[in-house]
């Protein structure tokens, strides 16, 4: 035995007695021991020998904890090197907000457990922050975070990226085949990023992910089990996608027990100004002022874009600009934008609406002023990313007060004298 561990001496701090115990006793295993001799820990380990079902003596392994945790070390950062770290932690997400600050409270209670979890929101609301803050906030922070957009890739290569597959499982396929997302994220977290737009085949083998916890690679017989937290996230409306058999009821089901809707910024207009401050201190720029103009109409501006769109209108104003930015710095497209918010904010005839649903009828007039069009075709020609549901209320309510005639059949709307007389007295 002592020559087999080629420490004597540790043997010297054992006494018969304990190993007789660990010997003899078949539920210590895995158990930490510490020498006071040579204050150091290890990990006990044992591999009994059997004669005729009896113990006849056991290997007994000894670990040293130090070593240990060096190689967790260099695993993390190897994980580092590959990409598969989550950077965002829930203080690096900005705002005071209550809906926001909300919207927090709930992550972080919902990162506590090892369900699946779903983020909604439209685009550039922080749905990838918000993922990389759950991981960087559960009990599997110090694994893989493995993230991929399954709107980015065909069908056929989202799968081998997602399960892997076997050497010569295909014309192309490397050799020695591939690990897939799924195995690389053991024991850790896998974001599915725009699921909403996984393939149907795909959303199958998903499913049995979640109900089976295993995976079969592409060209493989082998069943792989995993470990593996499923976060996904979606700027789509799931549950129309399941009446147009788009994406399956049972999956939906599976991944929606927590679900997280994040706010667009217009409704959280008040952590504007801490955005841009977080924006202009990640800038090369220093010293930069906003004039108070300018920061009035950040605030009056929709923001379809969202966070993503207003970091990206700082960049441009910040590389284009002086020191001190002004309304006149602003973006062509964004600053136009503007000019038919004031046009809208100026109108009594839309007292009873909020400035977002003004803007979206200044625009359906102006899209319909060109010639009559229907729901589908409007929604292409307008200047703000919107919703079916948000289109068909303005184009009642426009309806309604006699703005817009709505014809059935192919033909859809059209605009009344009374709405020429808007856009003609107003933009023209």
């Amino acid at each position: 035995m002592k020559k087999l561990i080629k420490s004597p001496s540790l043997m010297e701090y054992m006494p018969k007695s304990f190993l007789d115990k660990i010997t003899k006793n078949l539920n210590i295993d895995n158990m930490i021991i510490y020498i006071d001799e040579i204050d150091k820990k290890f990990i006990l380990s044992k591999k009994p020998f059997y004669l005729y079902k009896n113990i006849e003596g056991c290997l007994i392994t000894l670990k040293d904890v130090n070593n240990i945790e060096i190689l967790e070390q260099k695993i993390r950062s190897d994980s580092v090197k590959r990409g598969y770290v989550a950077k965002y932690k829930f203080n690096n997400i900005i705002g005071n907000s209550s809906i926001i600050k909300d919207c927090i409270k709930k992550a972080k209670k919902m990162a506590l457990t090892d369900n699946p979890i779903l983020i909604t929101g439209e685009t550039g609301t922080g749905k990838e922050a918000f993922t990389q803050s759950i991981h960087n906030h559960s009990n599997r922070k110090n694994k893989p975070f493995v993230a991929i957009n399954c709107a980015s890739l065909p069908s056929e290569l989202l799968e081998s990226e997602l399960f892997g597959y076997e050497d010569g499982s295909f014309t192309g396929a490397k050799k020695g085949g591939k690990k897939g997302l799924f195995e690389l994220a053991h024991t850790g977290t896998i974001f599915l990023d725009e699921i909403g737009d996984m393939p149907h085949d795909l959303q199958v083998k998903l499913l049995r992910v979640l109900q089976e916890k295993e995976i079969r690679k592409i060209g493989g017989t082998s069943i792989i089990p995993i470990d593996v937290r499923i976060l996904a996230a979606t700027n789509k409306d799931l549950e129309k996608l399941i009446i147009e058999n788009k994406f399956r009821m049972d999956l939906f089901y599976r991944i929606s027990m927590f679900t997280l809707d994040l706010p667009p910024l217009r409704k959280r207009l008040e952590d504007i100004p801490l955005l841009l401050e977080s924006f202009l201190k990640e800038l090369p720029y220093k010293n930069i002022k906003l004039d108070k103009s300018l920061l009035e109409a950040l605030n009056s501006y929709t923001w379809m874009g969202n966070i993503r769109e207003l970091r990206n209108c700082v960049e441009y104003m910040a590389y284009m600009g002086s020191n001190y930015l002004t309304i006149n710095d602003l973006p062509q497209n964004i600053s136009s934008k503007l000019n038919n918010n004031h046009m809208s904010s100026n109108m009594s005839i839309f007292n009873d609406l909020n400035q977002y649903d003004k803007n979206i009828c200044i625009s359906i007039l102006k899209s319909l002023h060109m010639k009559p069009m229907g729901r589908t075709k409007l929604m292409k020609f307008m200047e703000y990313n919107v919703t079916e549901y948000e289109v068909r209320n303005m184009l009642e309510y426009l309806t309604r007060n006699g703005y817009l005639i709505s014809s059935k059949g192919r033909k859809g709307s059209s605009i009344t004298e009374k709405g020429i007389k808007i856009i003609e007295n107003n933009i023209i």
